[in-house]
């Protein structure tokens, strides 16, 4: 995940709902990775700038699909 570093103030990410397993490995940091997100499950990640009283957010949401399963078959022909 990467964001615009605030050239005033400080940013930081949270989980917006549940987060289950997920970790933000460094929530002050722009540039962060977010791991932990099970197999078929989403979370949703916020990058807030706070300055003084302002503030500004975005959110991000995360999918983790679950791998597909390969099958191997016997030949058809």
């Amino acid at each position: 995940m990467t964001q615009t570093a605030p050239s005033v103030g400080s940013g930081i990410w949270t989980f917006v709902g549940a987060s289950g397993a997920a970790v933000i490995t460094t929530p002050n940091s722009p540039a962060t990775t977010i791991t932990g997100v099970a197999a078929g499950t989403s979370v949703t990640v916020k990058w807030t700038v706070t300055n003084g009283t302002c503030s500004a957010f975005d959110n991000v949401t995360l999918q983790n699909d679950a791998q597909p399963v390969v099958s191997d078959q016997p030949n058809q022909t």
